[in-house]
């Protein structure tokens, strides 16, 4: 399988690289800007402008079609600046979401919205319980009317329209969209372990139509796909993490001195970096094989790549971060070290949408279906 970029691609990763440098100052990991803060805004409206947001979407609704391997550059890149933006929410996720089981009206209502950034969304999928599952069971839709609630849901404050897995009163399952400030709608925002808006959300019987539900492809389905869609996106946004705080790291060693030297002709501390380096290389190899085969027609390959991406980036990239913070020592767990904050995202990557004990059980069950 070839990994190299096409002209496209490269011209796409160049021009994206050059955006968040020179927006950034090159000062990559500062504190999260609020969702509705200006600078988000202004990059939000940026990625629109380039046509990233409707990367995936289909060419009829002002989006580019493209496959979801340039999801993996433009992830990767918000990774190594750490710019937080629904990009995987809206553009990953909801679009597949949308585009997979909407109507024509809701697709022409929705799409060309969300391509040009005047539309964001939030999949409300995780629900209160000790582990991740797609059994969605704590939202109910009877008689038209939508409640219960959802966890720690990412990207939902600042979106405007929330995409939630419920159960039906016939048994079956739905997606419902539901505008993010409708009636009955309470969204309860906090920050996350890596400083971003997350939100537990409750729907007090919410009113909702026959044209808020997603019904043209089975919801389970859908459902499975994009947020296979959006999982490989993660393990590229955690590559690109990962390639930023082992220049953190190299950095310092090259600057800190000790016994008149600097830190980096110590041995030890090299074959530390080349341990990192070593673990970055295969969460690289990881997300790039996910991305890969995201699409693929076969569920189960989809389900097996996906899994294994995410359950081994999660368990490599906190082994990483963990060498990083003992060669920065104490000042590695101050939250102004922006090495501490990339440490941080990365764990709150590996617990977005199932741990790395989740994907490791997901592939063990397909492993066993072979």
């Amino acid at each position: 399988m070839d990994f190299q970029l096409d002209d496209d691609e490269r011209m796409l990763a160049d021009a994206l690289e050059r955006f968040l440098e020179r927006d950034t100052g090159g000062d990559a990991w500062r504190t999260p800007d609020h969702p509705d803060a200006p600078a988000t805004q202004r990059r939000w409206a940026t990625l629109a402008n380039m046509g990233l947001i409707g990367l995936h979407m289909p060419t009829e609704h002002g989006g580019l079609a493209r496959p979801p391997t340039d999801s993996f550059i433009v992830a990767s890149a918000l990774g190594r600046h750490g710019v937080a933006l629904p990009y995987i929410a809206t553009a990953v996720v909801g679009a597949h979401a949308i585009a997979s089981a909407g109507s024509p009206d809701q697709q022409s209502t929705w799409l060309p919205a969300m391509a040009a950034g005047t539309l964001r969304t939030a999949l409300a999928v995780v629900e209160p319980g000790p582990r991740f599952s797609l059994d969605s069971s704590a939202a109910r839709l009877d008689g038209g009317r939508l409640s219960g609630q959802k966890s720690v849901v990412t990207d939902a404050v600042g979106a405007d329209l929330l995409i939630v897995p419920a159960v039906g009163d016939d048994g079956a399952r739905h997606l419902v969209c539901v505008a993010a400030n409708a009636p009955g709608v309470q969204v309860n925002p906090q920050t996350a372990i890596d400083g971003r808006w997350i939100a537990d959300i409750r729907f007090d019987d919410v009113a909702v139509g026959s044209g808020q539900i997603l019904g043209e492809a089975p919801a389970a389905l859908v459902l499975e796909e994009a947020l296979d869609r959006g999982t490989a996106a993660l393990c590229a946004e955690a590559y690109g993490t990962m390639a930023r705080l082992l220049d953190f790291t190299l950095e310092h060693l090259r600057a800190r001195v000790q016994f008149g030297q600097a830190l980096a002709k110590f041995q030890v501390l090299q074959h530390r970096t080349v341990d990192m380096l070593l673990l970055r290389e295969q969460v690289h190899s990881a997300a790039l094989l996910a991305a890969a085969h995201a699409a693929h027609a076969d569920a189960a390959v989809r389900r097996r790549h996906v899994s294994a991406a995410k359950a081994m980036t999660g368990r490599y990239a906190r082994q990483f971060g963990e060498i990083a913070m003992q060669i920065f020592a104490g000042m590695g767990m101050t939250d102004e070290l922006p090495a501490s904050r990339c440490f941080r995202r990365l764990l709150a990557l590996d617990a977005t949408w199932g741990d790395a004990g989740f994907h490791s059980d997901r592939y063990a069950t397909e492993e066993t279906h072979l």
